[in-house]
């Protein structure tokens, strides 16, 4: 085990990092401008795309997903279960707030063919891809 001196920049260098990697992100991009967002995992199978996506301490009313354009949205609120009024913390780690993910699929998404399901805090968001066009001969006419 390795003991790490406690420094009491590194916190503050910490949370500097965080409010400029903020100010410059791109919200496009999906990832979240506030403290804390959602750690997902994206995985194409033979017939669909799977998201993954761990939301503990998240109430499934809170969450809204939507597809726009090839563009899965995901958002929702983590909110607060405790009131501080009164309350000297010693050390607060737990962030709570808006977040918002997006993720870009190909055309090959059936938008119709969405399904999501949450269980054990852990958000699962199915997209079944669409059935090939199935080849076909086309007749020549002669004129």
């Amino acid at each position: 085990m390795k003991l790490v001196a406690y420094h009491p920049c590194r916190s503050f260098q910490h949370e500097v990092n965080r409010i400029f990697d903020n100010a410059f992100s791109d919200p496009e991009s999906g990832r979240q401008t506030s403290g804390w967002y959602p750690r997902v995992d994206v995985v194409e199978e033979k017939d669909a795309f799977v998201i993954y996506a761990e939301l503990p301490g998240v109430k499934a009313e809170e969450v809204k997903i939507r597809i726009n354009n090839h563009v899965l949205t995901i958002t929702g609120e983590k909110r607060a279960d405790v009131k501080s009024e009164g309350q000297n913390y010693y050390r607060v780690e737990r962030v709570y707030g808006n977040f918002q993910r997006s993720f870009t699929f190909p055309g090959t998404v059936d938008s119709e063919k969405i399904g999501a399901s949450f269980k054990d805090g852990v958000l699962t968001v199915t997209l079944a891809k669409q059935e090939k066009a199935l080849p076909k001969e086309i007749p020549i006419v002669l004129t």
